[in-house]
């Protein structure tokens, strides 16, 4: 069997050859034939450079260069469309996650599987990014209907098959988890505990603006979840304002109070009609976003050279 083994690379020069080394020495007690792809996603250090010294070393080194940085979900989608394995591997660049793991996928793969996801058995990261991880983790899980019982991770092992219908899926904003939700069952993933290591070089590259732009992916591209808030909002606003309406004009009728001529309408109409308002922006807003799902079909990334042949 053909093993693809796909790295996202951003600013890593100087973890490249150790992983490089423990990849093959790991790879090579699973099979003979492997592929290691490496996807450098607009590194501005010597990424690139230690990738094509890896390349010259080993010609089953692939390696593609970004124009820019466009995250690691679009550098991962671009590692699937040159990758030839049968079973194909996710693993970051930045050795937390050992390359020697990567048996233990494999240990767990069985015919009822198609997907298996190795979870830290503690994780090694500082305490923000432990946190939002779990927070990110929730909001996945609650947003795409995942199970409890299924935890995600970036370290992966994928049948061919899975690779082929995620390829099929077109969408500027690619959240691997989400695809994985769209086209495999979730009795076909499981979860294997695995070890975690401490960061041997630089810092992580996650940092609140990124969490927050994956969570903004999450809740724009794969949920309802702002639309139907929206949606509440204006039902409660307008039933709110009718009640209040119905409240003053009782009060009105039957203990006189006086109230300036005119308010009474102009507060209850104003109300009711930015219920109604945000209701239809609501709704106009569900079908925008069933448009805009369905012609979203611009380039998820773009590769200034690479050597893959």
């Amino acid at each position: 069997m053909k093993i693809s083994i796909i790295i996202p690379v951003y600013n890593s020069y100087k973890s490249l050859p150790e992983l490089y080394e423990r990849l093959i020495s790991t790879i090579k007690e699973i099979s003979d034939s492997y592929e290691i792809i490496m996807v450098d996603d607009g590194s501005n250090d010597n990424s690139y450079e230690v990738m094509k010294e890896l390349r010259m070393i080993d010609k089953n080194v692939k390696i593609i260069k970004l124009i820019k940085n466009y995250g690691q979900h679009n550098a991962l989608i671009c590692g699937f469309q040159y990758s030839s394995g049968e079973y194909i591997v996710t693993l970051d660049d930045d050795l937390q996650n050992p390359p020697e793991e990567i048996k233990n996928l494999f240990k767990n793969l069985s015919e009822k599987y198609d997907v298996v996801i190795g979870i830290p058995k503690k994780k090694e990261h500082n305490f923000f990014r432990n946190i939002s991880s779990r927070l990110m983790n929730n909001l996945c899980n609650s947003i795409l209907g995942y199970p409890k019982k299924i935890r995600q991770s970036s370290f992966r092992l994928f049948r061919k098959k899975v690779i082929l219908n995620i390829l099929d899926i077109k969408n500027n904003y690619p959240y691997l988890p989400a695809y994985i939700a769209r086209v495999v069952s979730f009795d076909k993933i499981t979860n294997v505990v695995t070890n975690h290591e401490k960061r041997k070089y630089g810092n992580s590259n996650y940092s609140l603006k990124s969490l927050i732009g994956l969570s903004f992916n999450l809740l724009f591209n794969y949920s309802s979840l702002p639309l139907k808030a929206i949606s509440l909002i204006g039902v409660i606003t307008s039933f709110s304002s009718m009640i209040y309406g119905l409240y003053l004009l009782i009060k009105k009728i039957l203990i006189g109070e006086y109230f300036q001529q005119g308010w009474l309408s102009i507060i209850v109409l104003t109300s009711f009609l930015g219920g109604v308002t945000l209701l239809s922006l609501g709704i106009i807003g569900e079908y925008l976003k069933r448009v805009i799902t369905e012609v979203s079909i611009n380039k998820q990334y773009i590769i200034e050279e690479k050597f893959t042949d």
